[in-house]
């Protein structure tokens, strides 16, 4: 099961390589991948893709990069930046929150 909780820490492995409104790609910020993160990875994307606001999640374990396809009007776009950079505002807490509930 992944928890807001997890959102939140494996969040803070990653950094913005991209963002408009409505499309954000990640990049893993790991130096190598084991290949239980390789999984997890998979798992997650599956969880995420049908969380709310989420409109599509493609994640390439070998480039350690994800796009996500969202709703802006759903979620805010700065929603992604305080998540991953751990600000703990309303916003990233909503996006963690809703991120677990697709799980």
């Amino acid at each position: 099961m992944i928890d807001a909780q997890a959102v939140r820490r494996y969040a803070a492995l990653a950094q913005i390589a991209h963002h408009v409104p409505g499309r954000i790609r990640l990049k893993l910020a790991l130096g190598s991948i084991p290949p239980e993160v390789k999984s997890l990875a998979t798992k997650m994307a599956d969880a995420f893709a049908r969380a709310p606001g989420i409109r599509d999640v493609s994640v390439n374990p070998l480039a350690r990069s994800c796009v996500v396809s969202y709703d802006p009007a759903a979620i805010s776009p700065t929603a992604w930046k305080d998540l991953i950079e751990g600000t703990g505002s309303p916003d990233g807490e909503a996006l963690a929150e809703a991120l677990a509930s697709g799980a």
